[in-house]
């Protein structure tokens, strides 16, 4: 449940990604218009533009996974992630205890 729900949340981020990356190209053309050009733009299109230059959704994400990850030790003991290493000695590389 951990990992779909760490799945779901980057192809959320994703989308997020791109919709701010419209919003910054809309916005980016809005302040580079000429008010002349601007002003012979029908007005519903004109609002439609500015109206998600100035939208933003939430990023929201279910916490639980993260207080997993966060709070437990032993979550990542049982993915098999090793721990760094202490010391290197003689080229051998061994875990912290």
């Amino acid at each position: 449940m951990v990992m779909s729900n760490i799945e779901a949340f980057a192809r959320i981020a994703d989308s997020y990604e791109a919709y701010l990356a419209s919003t910054d190209s809309i916005t980016t053309w809005l302040l580079f218009q000429p008010i002349e050009d601007l002003e012979r733009l029908p007005e519903n299109e004109l609002n439609a533009l500015i109206d998600q230059a100035n939208t933003f959704p939430f990023l929201t994400y279910d916490k639980s996974a993260e207080n997993i990850f966060s709070n437990n030790i032993e979550t990542w003991k049982n993915m098999g992630i090793r721990q760094p290493s202490r010391t290197i000695e003689k080229g051998t590389v061994g875990p912290l205890v």
